[in-house]
């Protein structure tokens, strides 16, 4: 009887510690994520800046690592740098504006162009192209 007893005592501590424990690595998983979509997007918005701003012609490519979760990356207006990111609460989106137009590679119809290569997940090259009135991005090599 003592035995089960000390089972039982041990089952009501372990059970509980390991929810919190998956509950809370599945969420500081998710702040990481989170933390590195800010960074893409910063580092996309920053780079096309200084781009425009050294001139037509100016290029280069920066490699990036897409978190999963990414559901589609869309440039609206040709200010706004958008990723649509799946969360276990739903859906989130990243908006990041930029002071120079963003256009991307394939032309687009109306205010919403997506942005095909920045819409999975894993390591992507992303070429930026300073040009006369905006920075063009697309897939790079």
């Amino acid at each position: 009887m003592e035995f089960l007893i000390v089972i039982g005592i041990a089952f009501l501590v372990i059970v509980p510690a390991t929810y919190f424990f998956l509950n809370f690595s599945r969420e500081s998983a998710e702040e990481i994520t989170f933390y590195q979509f800010e960074a893409i997007g910063r580092d996309i918005v920053s780079t096309a800046e200084s781009l425009f701003y050294s001139g037509e012609s100016s290029k280069t490519v920066i490699s990036l690592r897409m978190p999963k979760g990414i559901e589609s990356a869309a440039i609206i207006d040709k200010r706004e740098l958008v990723f649509n990111v799946s969360t276990s609460s739903g859906y989130t989106d990243f908006v990041f504006f930029s002071r120079v137009n963003l256009t991307p590679s394939a032309s687009c119809g109306g205010s919403v162009c997506a942005l095909e290569e920045l819409s999975s997940a894993g390591v992507r090259n992303i070429k930026l192209t300073a040009l006369d009135s905006s920075v063009q991005i697309e897939q790079g090599s």
